[in-house]
């Protein structure tokens, strides 16, 4: 009995581990819907924010043979909390490495636009009909051609509320092929 449960523990470990995640995740999504989050908003440049998911992703992509194409202007300043920032970015750049097929690029492009920060990230994996974007955002929605991606389907639902936490606007555009999210803040 020992040995069974020892060969099974790793199992059970990542079990755990990613039902601590989907907790987590609810937990973040809830506060900041519910407005007692408790960050911090400071000004920013998101140049640094991105750099560092790019960074914390770059091997991911690689070992799936997916190039990272990071075209930012200079200084991009925006009022905002560092910590959900990070996380919208990880978040965008998960699924868009997951979805994307071998071989192929990201690009994750960032200007500032009058008075509106514009950041997308675009791949070139199997898009999203136009009709399933709203389902997108939704908490645990797994469109049937991710079912087979590892996932809880709370990426883009946290990806949401941040957007809407920094007045921000969330958009899905069809990427010929692919998947292009652009995200608009206001500029401080």
């Amino acid at each position: 009995e020992t040995s069974e449960f020892l060969e099974s523990f790793p199992f059970v470990l990542n079990a755990s581990l990613d039902l601590l995640d989907i907790v987590s995740s609810l937990l973040r999504i809830s506060r900041i819907e519910s407005g007692s989050y408790g960050g911090s908003i400071e000004a920013l440049d998101i140049n640094s924010i991105i750099y560092d998911a790019v960074e914390l992703y770059q091997a991911t992509a690689e070992n799936k043979f997916v190039t990272i194409v990071v075209e930012l202007d200079e200084k991009m300043a925006l009022n905002g909390d560092k910590n959900l920032l990070f996380q919208m970015v990880a978040n965008l750049l998960d699924n868009a490495i997951k979805y994307s097929p071998e071989h192929s690029a990201i690009a994750l492009h960032g200007e500032t636009i009058g008075k509106k920060i514009s950041l997308s990230v675009a791949d070139k994996g199997p898009g999203v009909t136009d009709s399933d974007h709203d389902k997108m955002v939704e908490k645990f929605t797994r469109l049937d051609p991710s079912r087979s991606y590892p996932g809880s389907g709370l990426g883009l639902s946290l990806v949401k509320v941040v957007v809407e936490f920094h007045k921000g606007n969330l958009t899905f555009i069809d990427n010929n092929p692919g998947l292009k999210v652009l995200v608009e803040f206001p500029v401080i």
